[in-house]
């Protein structure tokens, strides 16, 4: 994958710009993609870190939302049951979205962090959802590289950037 068609890669490059909003207008819109695989709980951790975003909530319900899911979150990883990382990843992609910027000592990049995770995350998710519904590995394959083309154009817009 070539620099320009890595979402993470792109969102690395834009680390200094301290946007903390526009990383977390990605996050969510990736995690909206994925709404229709999100459990009613992440899909109201979804809906309250777009209601942050917009400045209709304020942060104190954030943190709730965001300690609500991380009570749910479980670690998973190449090993891990297609099930398990379509849950594991679908609640670390939500749970990117909730991020505050004096969350975690204050990292004035962290926004970023949050983003790549949650870009990372929601490919993972997709890929393991079409592992589940029985796609062979070229069919994965496909299905990955059409949402980092999404998310590369997304970035591209966002940040006002040529591809």
């Amino acid at each position: 994958m070539s620099e320009a068609s890595d979402p993470c890669e792109i969102l690395e490059r834009h680390r200094s710009r301290n946007l903390s909003n526009v990383f977390r207008a990605f996050s969510c819109a990736c995690c909206r993609r994925i709404w229709q695989h999100l459990t009613p709980k992440l899909q109201r951790g979804l809906e309250v870190a777009e209601q942050y975003l917009a400045g209709s909530v304020d942060d104190a319900i954030r943190k709730a939302a965001a300690i609500a899911i991380k009570n749910d979150c479980i670690y998973v990883d190449g090993d891990s049951s297609s099930t398990d990382r379509l849950d594991g990843f679908a609640a670390e992609a939500v749970l990117n979205c909730l991020f505050g910027d004096d969350d975690y000592p204050p990292i004035p990049t962290y926004a970023t962090t949050c983003a790549v995770a949650t870009s990372r995350a929601t490919i993972e998710m997709l890929y393991a959802y079409a592992a589940l519904t029985g796609h062979d590995e070229k069919s994965c394959m496909g299905i990955v590289s059409q949402e980092t083309d999404w998310q590369c154009k997304l970035i591209f817009e966002l940040f006002d950037i040529r591809g």
